[in-house]
């Protein structure tokens, strides 16, 4: 069997949380998430929300909702830069 890479203490079997191994495992760590990633994995509700708090006084003062601004602009087809 090969080591398990999210095992701090590098037991040569699979961990319970990758590979299925049954037994009980006190080394597994979860490899931290980037924060591309957990961009990525919200939904566009959650990024629309993040974005609206990052700049709404900005865009207050041209939009009227600015967070279903950014809802709109999320949910449109990508276009190439």
């Amino acid at each position: 069997m090969s080591e398990c890479e999210s095992c701090k203490n590098k037991k040569n079997y699979p961990c319970p949380n990758s590979c299925g191994y049954m037994g009980v495992c006190d080394g597994f760590e979860p490899k931290p998430i980037t924060n591309a990633e957990r961009i990525r994995a919200m939904s566009d509700e959650e990024l629309a929300e993040y974005l609206d708090g990052v700049c709404h006084d900005l865009w207050q003062m041209f939009v009227k909702d600015p967070k279903k601004m950014w809802l709109d602009w999320l949910r449109q087809e990508a276009q190439d830069a």
